[in-house]
């Protein structure tokens, strides 16, 4: 599989291909310096994905973009952008899966691609592209992703977060009004974010967030309202049990509820790596994708993931599938004893 690189910067392109040589990844990489030289190598070879700079020399970055989708819309086609306000503008019809913001690292982002191939084995064509190319799927605002990166920082502080998340002054506001929302029953108006993030904590204005740009993600499948009461639900339970996995956990089902709705003749296999390759391009968690495309099959996953063992753990309360697995990552005893439970008190099922 292979993977072409556009950029008018020569240094950029040079340092793809010395981490691409010192890294041996399992994928071929091209890089060229203008459009009109790169959709030529394109008609002319197996191009899997595409990662361009959006301020091409040659023709405009839009156009290019727009004719990669009329020759072959499998193409995963990704935009390398230092201008994240023009982002909106540059793909309001589905130009871009995916945008990764300038400065990057040359590392991370061979290692993203690698992601995205290995889901890409075995997705379905027919279902990625009816997301992309006929309900317009958008790229995923990088809002959340820099929020989340805030919270792991040691020196987080809420007057960061708040002081970031008012730059954006539609997501801003788009939090105040949910949480004034009849939703929180709060007895008086919440005027000022510090106050909204303090009360509900910063994980929770993260999922307020990361729904909010779901919303905006799939406005065309006119659904918000059944959204939005997923979103109260997942708030309320993360209230109870102050669990990150938890929440994590009930975004992932969400997630794949979402995709169930849709009748395509496909494997459960390719639906999960469809979706799988649907989350690494809205830049989730590597963690939470995996987990989605290895959800049928957790002995395979290669490395210790907490979300697959839960999920795992969760099909063997249901229907004692993956019954090695399980095992071999929870204590056994204990396993029988919530399985038990889990038909017999309410608080187990809880």
């Amino acid at each position: 599989m292979s993977v072409l690189f556009i950029d008018n910067d020569k240094s950029i392109l040079s340092s793809f291909k010395r981490t691409h040589k010192v890294g041996k990844f399992a994928f071929d990489i091209h890089c060229i310096n203008n459009s009109e030289d790169a959709f030529t190598y394109i008609l002319e070879n197996n191009i899997s994905i595409v990662l361009s700079d959006t301020n091409l020399s040659g023709v405009e970055s839009k156009v290019f973009f727009e004719e990669m989708i009329t020759y072959d819309p499998r193409i995963v086609r990704v935009t390398l952008s230092s201008n994240l306000n023009e982002l909106d503008k540059f793909n309001d019809n589905g130009q871009t899966h995916a945008n990764i913001s300038k400065p990057c690292d040359a590392k991370a982002i061979l290692s993203w691609i690698e992601q995205v191939l290995n889901y890409k084995s075995s997705y379905s064509e027919d279902l990625f592209t009816y997301f992309y190319e006929d309900v317009k799927l958008k790229s995923y605002p990088e809002n959340l992703n820099k929020i989340t990166k805030m919270l792991k920082d040691d020196n987080f502080s809420i007057d960061v977060l708040c002081n970031y998340i008012n730059e954006d002054m539609n997501l801003a506001t788009k939090i105040m009004s949910f949480v004034n929302s009849y939703t929180f029953g709060f007895a008086r108006k919440i005027v000022k974010l510090k106050e909204a993030v303090e009360y509900l904590g910063s994980n929770s204005i993260i999922d307020i967030i990361k729904y909010l740009n779901i919303f905006s993600i799939f406005e065309k499948f006119n659904n918000k309202q059944f959204y939005q009461k997923i979103l109260i639900n997942h708030l309320m339970a993360s209230k109870v049990y102050d669990n990150s996995v938890h929440m994590d956990m009930t975004f992932i089902i969400n997630f794949m509820h979402l995709f169930s709705n849709y009748d395509f003749i496909i494997s459960e296999k390719q639906n999960n790596a469809t979706i799988a390759l649907i989350m690494h391009l809205l830049m989730m968690d590597k963690e939470i994708c995996d987990t989605v495309y290895y959800s049928t099959e957790p002995e395979k996953c290669p490395y210790n993931n907490k979300y697959i063992n839960y999920l795992a753990f969760a099909a063997f309360i249901k229907d004692s599938s993956h019954e090695e697995f399980v095992m071999s990552k929870f204590n056994k005893k204990k396993v029988e004893k919530v399985k038990k439970g889990f038909y017999e008190d309410e608080s187990s099922y809880n």
